[in-house]
Formats: structure tokens, sequence, C-alpha cells
């Protein structure tokens, strides 16, 4: 009886350290394809995330800032959202101005800034959204345009959301 139950005790424990590793690799798995995201796919991956009120793929796309509950995002209300035209802003000014913005009172070394501009990324977004009860929360249902900047810390880390916005 006590082999029995000490096989069955084993048994369990070795399936639930096979659903926590496959758990786990799923979620390096996961870690690893975003990595890989250029900027315009870290948005439409972004917008897709947040029609599917899925907090946790939002939060990976996103700096640690901009990690907060779902009621922050008013997934209650939400019936939809989706992108409609995603335009990159290539003007190397704009970048510029973020980057002065970031080290508001750090001497500017010019050498380094164009090395960090190419970690800067700005797009313009048009989207559609549609909530259940109308003003509820800061819009209402229909387009709107934000602008995102995202920003990586060098070549090999992933384009991360860092600000958004009118």
């Amino acid at each position: 009886m006590v082999i029995i139950n000490k096989k069955i005790g084993l048994t369990i424990l070795c399936l639930l350290m096979i659903i926590t590793g496959c758990a786990t690799q799923n979620s390096k798995d996961k870690k690893a394809q975003i990595a890989l995201l250029k900027p315009k796919e870290v948005i439409e991956h972004f917008y897709k995330y947040y029609n599917q009120k899925n907090l946790k793929g939002m939060n990976m796309l996103t700096i640690e800032k901009y990690h907060s509950s779902e009621s922050s995002w008013g997934f209650d209300n939400l019936e939809y959202i989706k992108v409609i035209n995603i335009f990159e802003d290539t003007d190397q000014t704009n970048k510029e101005v973020y980057l002065r913005q970031m080290k508001k009172s750090q001497i500017i070394d010019m050498e380094k800034e164009k090395l960090e501009l190419e970690n800067v990324a700005i797009f313009k977004v048009v989207f559609e959204v549609k909530y259940k009860k109308e003003g509820v929360g800061p819009s209402d249902s229909g387009r709107d345009e934000y602008s995102y900047t995202l920003t990586r810390k060098d070549k090999n880390s992933p384009w991360l959301i860092s600000s958004f916005g009118h």
C-alpha cells in the first residue's frame, strides 16, 4: 500500500515537473520571438494583444513604466481595437528631440547620440476603437491617432514601446 502511494506521488510529481517545464519553455520562446520583432511588428503585436485584452502580452512589448492593471486599460469596456495604418516618422530631428528630452540635465555627446539614434523609432498609428459604453473612458468610439516611440538598449536588445499618446 505504501509503495503504491509512493508511485502515485512520484507520478504526480513528474507530471507537475513536465507541465511546469513546458510552461517555462513556452514563456522563454515567447520572449525570444519578441526579441526578434521589428519596431512596426511590436506595434502590430501590441494592438493584437490589446484587442485580445492580453495584459501580459502588452506588458512584454512596453517598458516597465507602462506595466499596469487590466482596469487601467479599460478592458471591461473595450469591444474591439484595430490598427488602420502605421506610418514611420523618419525625421531624425524628432528622434533627437526625444533623446534630449530623456536626458534633460545631461551633457550631450554628439557621437554617442548618433549611435543612440539607431535605437529609436517613431511611428504614427491610426486605429479604430469601439467601446461598449460611450463617455466612460478618455475618448469615445471611432478613429484616433497616436504617436509611438520605441527604443532599445542596443542592436541586440528588443524594441519596446517607451512612450505613446497624442
